[in-house]
């Protein structure tokens, strides 16, 4: 991800995410590209810009 310039951080810590994080948020964005990317499209609507699979996993993008 350092092509775009952003990371992927744990919300609470700002840390790197642990396994479990990175296993949930890949398996809920997979169900969300099969429908359309309709858990994508939640971002437009968050004030963190938080999709599907970063508010299940509880995890954050930024700008790295």
């Amino acid at each position: 991800l350092m092509l775009c310039k952003i990371a992927i951080v744990d919300e609470q810590s700002l840390g790197k995410p642990n396994f479990k994080q990175c296993l949930i948020r890949v398996a809920i964005s997979l169900f969300s590209i099969g429908l359309y990317f309709i858990g994508c499209a939640f971002a437009f609507g968050n004030i963190l810009k938080k999709t599907w699979h970063d508010s299940i996993a509880k995890t954050l993008v930024i700008e790295a």
